[in-house]
């Protein structure tokens, strides 16, 4: 697989590490207050000193984060900077799946992803970022194997269902970097009949692997709510009943 290939690897590092670079210095200005400046929301005390339930809300990856961020120390400073990272690795797969090649347009995708109000405003809860930024790595490089072969969009299918268990929202970032992949490759072959037909061929199987990984997800977590006798989350209940 193209992700333990060290050859490989090597190489995607000499080709994106202009971009890496220069995004991870303006991601450094803009997140720079966070890294500095020490603040806490109500979410990160309770990560801290109570026990992570968000298995309740299908989330059973972050637990795993919580126990991790909580037992090495990790959210002063530490969390911001793999955030960061996290980020400009998940811009630079947009870019590879939309065939991005010059590195000032490349800068700007990447830098403009990484540095978007809403994933600034959820460094105000920094527990929850660092969950949210491994989702939405995870996430694209589920994208990016889905239409590859079958082996690979079985690894999709794992990854769509981990990313799913740790921020269920990135389901619809993969929807919308899917579909911007779809109109460059028509609009880069002039809305040709050939480019058309193509575009549906990817849609399609795009949309196989879509669904097998959400009815898996939800089989899972159901399974896991009956297993482990964990109660609907409160705010789920809320929802049904208001609804």
């Amino acid at each position: 697989m193209m992700l333990l290939d060290r050859q490989w690897l090597y190489e995607e590092y000499l080709k994106w590490r202009y971009v890496f670079l220069v995004s991870f210095g303006l991601n450094l200005a803009a997140y720079i207050g966070y890294i500095v400046h020490v603040t806490y929301a109500v979410d990160d005390y309770g990560a801290i000193f109570c026990t992570s339930k968000t298995i309740v809300s299908g989330r059973w990856v972050i637990d795993f984060i919580h126990d991790i961020v909580c037992q090495k120390n990790l959210i002063p400073t530490i969390v911001p900077l793999i955030c960061m990272v996290l980020y400009i690795l998940t811009g630079i797969g947009l870019c590879k799946l939309w065939k991005i090649k010059k590195n000032s347009l490349a800068v700007l995708i990447v830098s403009l992803f990484s540095t978007y109000p809403y994933l600034l405003d959820v460094y105000n809860v920094r527990f929850a970022a660092l969950s949210l930024a491994l989702a939405f790595f995870i996430v694209i490089i589920a994208v990016s194997f889905s239409t590859i072969g079958f082996a690979s969009s079985v690894f999709s299918i794992i990854l769509f269902y981990l990313s799913l268990s740790t921020y269920q929202p990135v389901l619809g970032f993969a929807i919308a970097a899917i579909m911007v992949q779809l109109l460059l490759i028509a609009i880069r072959e002039n809305f040709s009949i050939e480019s058309i037909r193509r575009c549906l061929r990817l849609l399609a199987r795009y949309m196989a692997v879509l669904i097998v990984s959400v009815v898996v997800y939800l089989i899972l977590t159901k399974l896991i709510f009956i297993l482990f006798d964990v109660p609907v989350n409160s705010r789920i209940q809320e929802g049904f009943i208001s609804n």
